[in-house]
């Protein structure tokens, strides 16, 4: 039985004890023991017009979720439908490894695990123990609100009435808007990140060096095959859905027809054009730190282009003391001739990463080998200790490269969201990605941290 939380209500304040109570037939999914049939009991407080459910209370027409030092065990993500905390980590666990839709999350529970209690689950109980792509968005939803809440100090609150589906729409856009303005608070991240693998011996580590050259190289030319082969599907069956069953990603409700016509102002002062139905997204421009820790992500649309690229940094690092020193992009070549007259760029370094440099460019390219070769920048060498000779690179320059191919492999999965719902999605994502991070470098002694602003 799954009963409320009675401990803020007035009444019982005075020793007395709600007497209010409703109970309703629903499901509960756990990961070991398959989807149960359980009751859920609310109760309701006459003098101060509360309704307490399990996770939330209800005043009016709001929707308040208790707020606890610890996040509920259990969440409710459906009128009648809850699941475990474990559960739900488990589904955004799918996300982030293995990019799985909630359409096939939903699937994998109820052919793996939904069906484990099968034998004892009453067949004339109201719900049935499978899960749908509504409830596991949901659920997504809820504990990454929830979660963000906690870190805020704050208390979630959604509208109770209306469509279920769109109850979570204002909360969701007032964290993507917050999240546009802050980044996701790693923009002032440090960290040791240990510069080589071999001994002291040069001889080894020159080894090593070339190892891994060829091996970076290599994972370029390997994930852009990949890519071509390759794609994760939304619904990884080859079959038409059947009526009840999980769907695939919501589309927000859009047009499929798209189409650009133009016409002239009366004065031909202006030229108006009118786009009839969805504008796609070029790509997800990422800032990735060395180590690994995604900075921040912006959406570009049309191209990637060079000025949208200078933008986006000053945006990032409008503080001058959050500035990096150097900054990795592929196309710096383009960008220092830019901002070649910005101050801004001044103290920053702009050079490409080293495997571009070698493949990209002609030795008699005298603006790029002045002032992008990473050559020409002693602070990224790896020295040896006993001659200070080079022997390598301080950072690794193409982790951006590897983090792209990761978010690259979304695109299946996002490509019909809506818009909310695509930067909510993508945006806990990257927190998911970040976290895990981050206790990698604590793990080998990285010592992760952020510098607070004074």
């Amino acid at each position: 039985m799954l009963e409320t939380d009675e401990a803020s209500c007035t009444r019982t304040a005075k020793g007395v004890r709600l007497n209010k109570a409703e109970g309703q037939q629903g499901v509960l999914f756990t990961p070991d023991r398959g989807t149960l049939p359980v009751w859920s009991v609310h109760f309701y407080c006459e003098t101060c017009n509360i309704s307490y459910h399990h996770d939330f209370k209800v005043e009016g027409s709001i929707q308040f979720y208790y707020h606890e030092e610890e996040l509920p065990k259990i969440l409710q993500i459906g009128k009648h439908q809850f699941a475990e905390r474990r559960l739900i980590n488990a589904w955004i666990s799918l996300m982030l490894y293995s990019w799985t839709s909630a359409s096939n999350c939903a699937r994998w529970y109820n052919n793996t695990i939904a069906f484990t209690s099968q034998d004892t689950f009453p067949e004339a109980w109201q719900f049935r123990p499978e899960t749908t792509r509504d409830q596991v968005h949901t659920a997504f939803t809820v504990l990454a609100l929830l979660e963000d809440c906690r870190q805020c100090q704050t208390v979630l609150s959604v509208p109770h009435d209306g469509n279920g589906k769109d109850r979570f729409t204002a909360a969701v856009k007032e964290r993507n808007a917050r999240l546009r303005q802050l980044g996701v608070g790693q923009l002032n991240h440090c960290c040791t990140v240990p510069r080589t693998k071999s001994c002291s011996d040069t001889s080894h580590r020159k080894a090593i060096d070339q190892s891994l050259a060829k091996g970076k190289a290599m994972f370029q030319l390997k994930a852009r095959l990949e890519h071509a082969k390759v794609a994760h599907l939304n619904d990884a069956m080859p079959f038409a859905r059947m009526g009840g069953e999980p769907g695939g990603e919501d589309t927000g409700n859009v047009s499929e027809t798209e189409d650009d016509t133009s016409a002239k102002s009366t004065n031909a002062a202006a030229s108006i054009k009118v786009r009839h139905g969805r504008k796609r997204t070029h790509n997800e421009q990422l800032f990735v730190a060395p180590c690994g820790v995604i900075v921040a992500r912006e959406t570009f649309y049309g191209a990637e282009a060079v000025g949208s690229v200078v933008e986006m940094i000053k945006k990032v690092y409008k503080d001058p003391k959050a500035k990096p020193e150097h900054i990795f992009f592929d196309n710096n070549c383009t960008l220092a001739k830019m901002v070649k007259n910005d101050d801004f760029f001044g103290d920053i370094g702009l050079t490409v990463d080293i495997f571009h440099f070698k493949s990209k460019h002609s030795v008699t390219d005298q603006f790029f080998q002045t002032h992008c070769n990473p050559a020409n920048f002693p602070e990224l060498h790896s020295t040896d200790s006993e001659n200070g000779r080079q022997v390598g690179w301080y950072f690794n320059s193409s982790i951006a490269e590897q983090t792209n191919a990761w978010i690259r492999a979304y695109i299946s999965i996002c490509r019909e969201m809506h818009v909310n719902r695509y930067n909510f999605f993508l945006d806990e994502m990257i927190l998911c990605c970040n976290e895990i991070t981050l206790k990698k470098l604590r793990s080998s002694g990285a010592r992760p941290f952020v510098v607070l602003k004074k």
